[in-house]
Protein backbone atom coordinates (compact mmCIF):
# COMPACT_ATOMS: atom_id res chain seq x y z
CA UNK A 1 0.00 0.00 0.00
CA UNK A 2 2.87 1.96 -0.20
CA UNK A 3 2.98 2.95 -3.80
CA UNK A 4 0.36 5.59 -4.96
CA UNK A 5 0.37 3.47 -8.68
CA UNK A 6 0.20 0.14 -7.20
CA UNK A 7 -3.43 1.59 -5.22
CA UNK A 8 -4.46 2.69 -8.13
CA UNK A 9 -3.82 -0.37 -10.47
CA UNK A 10 -5.66 -2.46 -7.00
CA UNK A 11 -8.81 -0.37 -7.31
CA UNK A 12 -8.89 -0.76 -11.04
CA UNK A 13 -8.63 -4.52 -10.60
CA UNK A 14 -11.29 -4.86 -8.07
CA UNK A 15 -13.66 -2.57 -10.22
CA UNK A 16 -13.48 -4.56 -13.26
CA UNK A 17 -13.64 -8.15 -11.05
CA UNK A 18 -16.37 -6.70 -8.73
CA UNK A 19 -17.81 -3.62 -10.47
CA UNK A 20 -18.98 -1.45 -7.37
CA UNK A 21 -17.03 -0.98 -4.27
CA UNK A 22 -19.44 -0.29 -1.01
CA UNK A 23 -17.36 -0.14 1.31
CA UNK A 24 -13.26 1.11 2.24
CA UNK A 25 -11.76 0.04 5.87
CA UNK A 26 -8.47 1.65 6.49
CA UNK A 27 -6.93 -0.10 8.73
CA UNK A 28 -3.03 -0.78 8.31
CA UNK A 29 -1.14 0.00 11.08
CA UNK A 30 2.65 -0.08 12.29
CA UNK A 31 3.28 0.77 15.76
CA UNK A 32 7.04 1.08 16.03
CA UNK A 33 7.63 2.47 20.05
CA UNK A 34 11.04 4.06 19.99
CA UNK A 35 11.93 7.52 21.46
CA UNK A 36 12.13 10.32 18.84
CA UNK A 37 16.07 11.06 18.69
CA UNK A 38 16.11 7.35 18.39
CA UNK A 39 13.39 7.16 15.32
CA UNK A 40 15.71 7.07 11.97
CA UNK A 41 14.33 9.04 8.70
CA UNK A 42 13.61 6.02 7.18
CA UNK A 43 11.66 4.50 10.01
CA UNK A 44 9.45 7.49 10.17
CA UNK A 45 8.57 7.76 6.54
CA UNK A 46 8.09 4.14 6.80
CA UNK A 47 5.41 4.59 9.82
CA UNK A 48 3.97 7.53 7.86
CA UNK A 49 3.79 5.56 4.52
CA UNK A 50 1.81 2.44 5.89
CA UNK A 51 -0.21 4.15 8.28
CA UNK A 52 -1.28 7.38 6.56
CA UNK A 53 -0.58 7.40 3.08
CA UNK A 54 -1.84 4.07 2.25
CA UNK A 55 -5.27 5.14 3.70
CA UNK A 56 -4.75 8.83 1.62
CA UNK A 57 -4.24 6.11 -1.46
CA UNK A 58 -6.85 4.04 -1.16
CA UNK A 59 -9.64 6.61 -0.37
CA UNK A 60 -8.48 8.99 -3.44
CA UNK A 61 -8.72 5.76 -5.66
CA UNK A 62 -12.27 4.60 -4.56
CA UNK A 63 -13.44 8.12 -3.89
CA UNK A 64 -14.57 8.17 -7.91
CA UNK A 65 -16.50 5.16 -8.34
CA UNK A 66 -18.62 5.59 -4.91
CA UNK A 67 -19.25 9.16 -5.96
CA UNK A 68 -20.40 7.94 -9.24
CA UNK A 69 -22.80 5.67 -7.57
CA UNK A 70 -23.51 8.15 -4.91
CA UNK A 71 -23.16 5.47 -2.22
CA UNK A 72 -20.24 3.87 -0.21
CA UNK A 73 -18.15 4.33 3.27
CA UNK A 74 -14.94 4.62 4.47
CA UNK A 75 -14.41 3.22 7.64
CA UNK A 76 -10.99 4.34 9.59
CA UNK A 77 -9.46 2.40 12.42
CA UNK A 78 -7.49 5.19 14.63
CA UNK A 79 -5.33 5.33 17.09
CA UNK A 80 -5.97 6.42 21.28
CA UNK A 81 -2.47 8.08 20.58
CA UNK A 82 -3.79 10.50 17.88
CA UNK A 83 -6.50 12.34 20.25
CA UNK A 84 -4.01 12.01 23.50
CA UNK A 85 -0.60 11.39 22.47
CA UNK A 86 1.87 8.77 24.06
CA UNK A 87 5.57 8.41 24.83
CA UNK A 88 7.70 7.02 22.50
CA UNK A 89 5.37 6.86 19.57
CA UNK A 90 6.11 10.19 17.89
CA UNK A 91 5.76 8.48 13.87
CA UNK A 92 2.73 6.91 15.38
CA UNK A 93 1.13 9.27 16.63
CA UNK A 94 1.81 11.82 13.82
CA UNK A 95 1.04 9.37 11.38
CA UNK A 96 -2.42 8.48 13.16
CA UNK A 97 -3.03 11.95 13.68
CA UNK A 98 -3.11 12.82 10.16
CA UNK A 99 -5.56 10.25 9.03
CA UNK A 100 -7.85 11.95 12.18
CA UNK A 101 -7.41 14.92 9.89
CA UNK A 102 -8.31 13.23 6.63
CA UNK A 103 -11.29 11.04 7.78
CA UNK A 104 -12.28 14.72 9.38
CA UNK A 105 -11.95 16.31 6.34
CA UNK A 106 -13.95 14.20 4.34
CA UNK A 107 -16.51 13.95 6.73
CA UNK A 108 -17.45 17.84 6.05
CA UNK A 109 -18.04 16.93 2.41
CA UNK A 110 -21.43 15.93 2.86
CA UNK A 111 -21.80 14.01 0.35
CA UNK A 112 -20.67 10.62 -0.81
CA UNK A 113 -18.82 8.49 0.26
CA UNK A 114 -19.56 9.54 3.67
CA UNK A 115 -16.77 8.12 5.90
CA UNK A 116 -17.32 6.58 9.30
CA UNK A 117 -14.92 6.15 12.10
CA UNK A 118 -13.73 4.05 15.13
CA UNK A 119 -12.00 6.62 17.04
CA UNK A 120 -10.21 5.38 19.66
CA UNK A 121 -10.59 1.68 18.59
CA UNK A 122 -9.94 0.65 22.84
CA UNK A 123 -11.57 2.32 25.02
CA UNK A 124 -9.78 5.61 26.52
CA UNK A 125 -7.52 5.43 29.41
CA UNK A 126 -6.42 7.59 31.61
CA UNK A 127 -2.95 5.60 31.40
CA UNK A 128 -1.54 2.68 29.49
CA UNK A 129 -2.44 0.69 31.96
CA UNK A 130 -5.89 2.34 33.46
CA UNK A 131 -8.78 2.74 31.97
CA UNK A 132 -10.90 5.61 31.64
CA UNK A 133 -14.02 4.41 34.62
CA UNK A 134 -15.40 7.88 34.92
CA UNK A 135 -17.74 9.38 32.38
CA UNK A 136 -16.59 12.80 32.09
CA UNK A 137 -12.94 11.43 31.01
CA UNK A 138 -14.39 8.98 28.83
CA UNK A 139 -16.29 11.45 27.17
CA UNK A 140 -14.02 14.22 26.96
CA UNK A 141 -11.33 12.01 24.88
CA UNK A 142 -14.12 10.83 22.69
CA UNK A 143 -15.63 14.14 21.74
CA UNK A 144 -12.41 14.94 19.93
CA UNK A 145 -12.50 12.75 17.25
CA UNK A 146 -15.73 12.66 14.33
CA UNK A 147 -18.00 9.38 15.05
CA UNK A 148 -20.71 8.98 12.35
CA UNK A 149 -22.46 6.20 10.88
CA UNK A 150 -21.96 4.57 7.79
CA UNK A 151 -25.50 5.51 6.01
Amino acid sequence: MRLAGAVDAMVRRALTEMETLDVLVCNAAIRPHQALTETSLEEWHRVLAVNLHSAFYLTRAVVPAMKARQRGSIIAIGGQSSVTGRPNTAAVTAAKTGLLGLVRALAGRRTSPRPACSWPPTPPRTSPRRPARDGRTRDRLTTRAPFRQAD
